[in-house]
């Protein structure tokens, strides 16, 4: 013990020199550790300089140096060497830590600090220069070496938490090395970094390993000096004559990071992993739960790849060293890529669409801090940017309504603004438009806020990504389509005459349609996801049942699985553009200023367009707006399937209390979210569809109606977006009103293929008039405008009905005569083997073909004639002005012709039901039909296993939708009204059931009524598998309601004038196979008596003809050769017409028919004198035919008095 006691304490000098040789792995005397290095020629220096060999904090600097200088072969590279003195520094001061010497331990930490500070400090250098102290292979010298850093090892340890080479990074030494240098000593190491971190995700798939690279991209923003050492890199925004959006993606160190996705791409720059090939291949015969795997996993790398683009976008914008740097990439991006909005997109020229989808995720996060709920920071968003800012190449885009030459003109001209021609309301609007726009842009370099430039910027990047995305993929599925028929084409060819070269195009569809699966499967991983959600409800509530006790987990649950952010960010997006635009416009408010503001006419029109397209794919496709509504109904289903299965006690109870009040608090909560932005979007809709002062596109102004065509209760299958038609303010007063104005000027659109497209337009138009005529309030607002605009807009609606009915049911009757003619060659199997195998392809396309024109033509006549007769029933005097009512019976007769005509047999098909030709249904309606269209209770197929309250309640709300007076089915209607009423009261609101039986037995009543009693009775007993309204509507009925307000008795004279189809025996054949049919006696007894007054017409007509002799030629209108009634001059040709019949021509054309020239109706002179003569002309033919027959008659009674006295006599 003594002897210890006694043992000499070592000097500080002493253990500061044992510590120093210990971190730096060095000594001064000879050593037999062949890790330790022998500076011989430091010691001799030292001795020289008379100090003791011991090593101090003055000399650590000097000898530091000289074992970097030290060329061994033994020695470790200078990196490595220096980051383990580091490591070795940080042990030390553990070991000191505890020192009871203050002072000792004081000066200790100084040194070993030192040493620290020295080795950090040596590693810039090293990593900068790394020639200074010899050759180190491992070294970038941030020239575009293909080495890689030794740092980027340690950062990714650093930012994974492991490593798994072994290297760890010591604690402090990667902040120590990028907090304290300078952007000189680190600029060139942070470049190197970003290079070697631009090389891992080159080529790279949302499968492969992006997240350790775009971690470790975070980490290195984070410093100040890194930041700005990004933006200063050469490959931050390539430059060169050669630049493109491609190039941008694939050389700039941000492009491929965007590039990662799981989105095709062209060959040359295919990414590997392959994500269609490993997540999707042969997906047909996968199993759901595979693909619901892939579909999550893709997901949730999709996330954090946005999330971490995000993060590291939003770090140097929050750096205002590097803010201005952002946005100029960003632009630039934005810029060289424009092309892409094209249809055609170069792949070599412009950058991919995985890029510009994450870039459009990306700016979508960067805008939510201005998406809040009451859109507060719209102020901030200065239309000006759009004209003056010196970033964005936005101006040359096609604007809203004012042409590049308007825009032009009115930015050169003084901004003074004329309201003495504008009423208070208007002026007062107009005004608060303009101060809401104006910027106190005063020609000098404008400096917009941040909000600004991201709106502005998102609303780009979305066009060109997130929607041409959508656009793509609705591409992709029509080429799938197109390819899975022409397939099912070949392999019927193939089975009747088998051909090698068949069998080779059918392997190659095949495969393409294979790839296409891929590709469409890949789009709706990263940009859909929402269909297999509702996959997963089962699973969760038979799983986790116990969850759907707790409202507040069970919407934890759905919060969860909910995969339509990207499509509701954008929603949210497009919101506040559209509420912005309005804003130009004073608001939302009914009627608009008569003038439109400059501001608002010179915004690019893809705004707009862009926010349909979205609202359109999101309703169509993802159901991302009603499918939380949706999950809400098969949370009720599965929760009463659940209920059965496991024999809950007290199960009525149960079902009550769990699914009808906590899915009504889910309802409650989807429908919020369901309708949050829907009020928007709906004014803005009503307010610029049918304003072409506002919104030039006549295409864009129909995609607004498609948006609502998606949004009907039938279509949408929710019923909470009939309260967007029922009971909204501007719908309600407006939305009739606008769509049958947009029917009229989507007549002429200025395109090539307007005559083709307004049909399509059309289409969507007349579905959703049908929609709104069963809704009362809409039918009231109809008819007053029907009694308003009789002659006006109403009347233009009315002849293009008539005109576009007249056509399609033409075409088709003459594509029908050629199907048959089609088939019947093909019917002839021996001729028709005869034949080369080229031609019968060719004929069997051209069959197929002919096939889809007439099922379309077909359907759209249909819905024609549906309108043209329930609107007739109400709605009767515009069909029969003078202009129009020859018109309607042409096209009535025509119709009737042939549907009961001689040539009638020649119209029949195999499969009539298959082209939508239905010629007996055509003659005969049955108005409860409508129900299996316009009723929830169309959405629920026979047998399928849905929840209680689900068919009742359908089917109750079905009933309800019953129109009065349905004629004979109205007492069997009311027997099924009670019976239905009568269960559910059974089941609902008497005491509850203690059993799963009971429930079962009332669960199968329920299917028993709907297949068995209500079906049928709706039917009206037709066994068809699918009925629809249109099929209700016949020509018959349309006859019937002209006749019924004909109180002058002009329609039996207009039917007759049609001396090209009309035929008295057409009247007698109709009313048979009315009869036959099953028509109401009353309505054929009305159409019989309709035909007795036309052959009494024509007797009259005969006399008046007789009577008239021969017209003078200057009496007979030019065009139809009729006596003219109301002569009027044509001022431009200066041509005498008849009135009706000009006017009836200036319903589809408002022009001169002799010259071209423009005219309107305000513009035709009355000729009186003219009119006077004819006047004169018929009374004179009338007395003088008076006269003849007064004559005559007195001839023939003094021929008969004559002999009367006679025979007296």
């Amino acid at each position: 013990m003594a002897t210890t006691s006694n043992k000499p304490q070592r000097s500080l000098e002493e253990i500061e020199d044992i510590i120093i040789r210990k971190i730096l792995l060095i000594s001064l005397t000879d050593s037999s550790d062949p890790r330790i290095i022998y500076l011989e020629m430091t010691a001799a220096e030292i001795l020289s300089e008379g100090k003791d060999l011991k090593l101090n904090r003055d000399l650590i600097e000097r000898v530091l140096i000289d074992r970097l200088s030290v060329q061994n072969p033994n020695a470790e590279p200078p990196f490595n060497y220096l980051l383990g003195c580091y490591r070795r520094a940080v042990d030390e001061l553990k070991k000191i830590a505890n020192m009871k010497d203050k002072i000792v331990k004081s000066e200790l930490e100084l040194s070993i600090r030192q040493l620290k500070k020295l080795s950090v400090s040596y590693c810039r250098i090293h990593l900068g220069n790394p020639e200074l102290f010899g050759d180190d292979s491992n070294v970038v010298k941030g020239s575009g070496n293909s080495n890689v850093s030794p740092v980027l090892p340690l950062i990714f340890a650093m930012v994974d938490g492991f490593n798994s080479g072994g290297i760890q990074p010591p604690p402090g030494f990667l902040e120590e090395l990028f907090k304290e240098g300078d952007l000189d000593s680190l600029d060139p190491i942070f470049k190197g970094l970003y290079e070697d971190l631009r090389g891992n995700v080159l080529k790279v798939s949302v499968l492969g390993n992006f997240q350790q690279p775009l971690r470790a991209l975070l980490f290195l923003v984070s410093f100040n000096v890194g930041a700005k050492s990004l933006v200063s890199h050469k490959w931050w925004i390539p430059t060169g004559a050669y630049v493109n959006g491609r190039v941008i993606e694939m050389t700039s160190i941000l492009g491929p990071f965007f590039h990662v996705s799981a989105l095709p791409d062209n060959t040359i720059f295919k990414s590997e992993p392959d994500v269609g090939q490993q997540c999707f291949s042969d997906a047909t015969n996968r199993r759901q739960a595979d693909l619901l795997s892939s579909f999550t996993t893709i997901k949730t790398l999709m996330n954090h790849l946005y999330d971490g683009l995000s993060e590291v976008l939003l770090a140097l914008l929050k750096n205002s060293d590097t803010r201005e740097s952002v946005l100029q990439y960003l632009a630039e991006v934005i810029n060289r890529n424009a092309t892409r909005a094209h249809i055609q997109v170069d792949p070599l020229s412009c950058a991919s669409s995985g890029m510009f989808v994450n870039l459009s995720a990306v700016m979508l996060r960067l805008s939510e801090p201005f998406l809040d709920a009451n859109l507060s920071k719209k102020d901030k968003i200065d239309p000006n940017y759009v004209f003056h800012n010196n970033r964005l190449d936005i101006r040359g885009l096609t604007a809203l309504h004012a042409s590049s030459e308007e825009i032009t003109e009115w930015l050169n001209t003084p901004r003074k603004t004329d309201v003495s021609a504008l009423s208070s309301d208007e002026e007062n609007r107009l005004l608060q438009s303009q101060e809401a726009s104006s910027s106190g842009y005063s020609g000098e370099k404008a400096k917009y806020s941040f909000i600004c430039e991201c709106f502005f910027m998102t609303a780009r990047v979305l066009n060109l990504g997130l929607l041409k995305a959508f656009s793509d993929f609705k591409h992709l599925v029509q080429d799938i389509s197109r390819c899975e028929d022409t397939l099912s084409t070949f392999k019927a060819l193939q089975k009747q005459t088998p051909s090698p070269q068949l069998q080779l195009d059918i392997d190659r569809l095949e495969k393409e349609i294979e790839l296409y699966s891929q590709e469409k499967l890949c789009y709706e991983a990263q940009i859909l996801r929402v269909p297999y959600l509702f996959s997963l409800v089962p699973h969760l509530l038979l799983t986790y049942w116990k969850l759907v006790l707790n409202i507040g987990s069970l919407c934890l649950v759905w919060l969860s699985c909910e995969d339509g952010a990207l499509i509701q960010h954008a929603l949210s997006f497009y919101r506040l553009m559209l509420v912005w635009l309005v804003n130009l416009v004073g608001g939302f408010k009914m009627p608009l200023p008569l003038t439109c503001p400059k501001e608002f006419a010179s915004m690019p029109e893809h705004f707009v367009e862009d926010a349909m397209e979205l609202l359109i794919f999101a309703s169509r496709i993802p159901k991302a707006l009603d499918g939380v509504l949706l999950v809400g109904l098969m949370i009720k289903c599965f929760t009463m399937q659940f209920c059965l299965l496991h024999d809950i006690g007290n199960i009525v109870f149960f079902a009550r209390a769990l699914s009808m009040k906590f899915c009504y608090l889910v309802d409650v909560f989807c429908f919020a979210i369901f309708l949050a932005g829907q009020d928007e979007f709906m004014n803005f809709i009503i307010m610029f569809m049918a304003s072409p002062t506002y919104i030039r596109n006549p295409y864009l102004r129909a995609k607004m109606v498609e948006v609502l065509n998606c949004w009907m209760p039938r279509r949408s299958g929710s019923s909470a977006t009939a309260s967007l038609f029922e009971g909204h303010h501007l719908s309600l007063e407006y939305l009739v009103r606008n769509l049958l104005k947009l029917y009229v000027d989507i007549e002429f659109t200025g395109s090539h293929t307007q005559f083709f497209d307004k049909f399509n337009i059309r289409h969507n138009i007349a579905e959703l008039l049908e929609y709104l005529w069963q809704v009362p309030s809409h039918r009231n607002i109809w008819m007053k405008i029907a009694k308003e605009e009789e002659k006006g807009v109403y009347l233009k609606f009315l002849n293009f009905l008539i005109n576009d009915s007249i056509y399609l049911l033409d075409e088709s009757l003459n594509k029908i005569l050629e199907i048959k003619g089609l088939e019947a060659e093909m019917s002839n199997t021996t001729e028709w083997e005869r034949r080369p195998a080229q031609e019968r392809q060719e004929r069997t396309r051209l069959f197929h073909s002919q096939e889809n024109i007439i099922r379309i033509d077909m359907k759209l006549a249909n819905e024609d004639v549906s309108m043209l007769t329930f609107t007739s029933e109400q709605i009767t005097a515009p069909f029969l002005l003078p202009e129009m009512v020859d018109r309607v019976a042409t096209m009535l007769n025509y119709f009737l012709l042939q549907l009961v005509g001689p040539q009638r047999r020649s119209l029949t098909l195999k499969d009539p039901e298959k082209y939508e030709f239905r010629p007996k249904q055509l003659l005969k309606q049955n108005p409860l039909c409508f129900l299996l269209e316009f009723s929830p209770i169309a959405s629920l197929p026979l047998g399928l296993d849905f929840g209680l309250e689900v068919i009742a309640f359908t089917m109750v709300n079905a009933i309800r939708l019953q129109p009065q007076g349905v004629g004979s089915s109205h007492d069997s209607s009311n027997f099924t009204r009670k019976k239905v009423e009568g269960i559910l009261n059974l089941g609902l609101n008497s005491s509850p059931v203690g059993s799963c039986e009971s429930l079962l037995l009332l669960i199968l009543n329920l299917y028993k009524m709907k297949s068995e009693i209500i079906l049928p009775k709706l039917t009206g007993g037709i066994n068809e598998p699918k009925l629809s309204f249109i099929d209700s509507l016949k020509i018959v009925h349309i006859y019937v309601h002209l006749a019924r307000g004909d109180t002058e008795n002009i329609f039996p004279a207009a039917i007759l004038k049609d001396g090209r189809s009309y035929n008295e025996q057409l009247f007698t054949a109709a009313a048979d196979v009315l009869r036959r049919i099953g028509e109401d006696g009353r309505v054929v007894q009305e159409f019989i008596e309709l035909g007795t007054k036309t052959k009494v017409a024509a007797s009259e007509a005969m006399d008046a003809e007789a009577t008239l002799g021969e017209v003078p030629e200057e009496f007979l209108d030019p065009i139809q050769c009729t006596l003219m009634k109301d002569p009027v001059i044509l001022p431009s040709s200066r041509t005498t017409v008849d009135r009706p019949v000009i006017l009836r021509h200036l319903l589809s054309d408002n022009t001169d028919p002799f010259n071209r020239s423009h005219l309107t109706v305000d513009m035709l002179i009355s000729n009186t004198e003219l009119k006077a003569r004819i006047d004169e002309y018929i009374r004179s033919q009338e007395s003088k035919r008076h006269g003849e027959d007064f004559s005559l008659q007195r001839a023939k009674e003094t021929i008969q008095t004559t002999t009367e006295e006679m025979l007296i006599d």
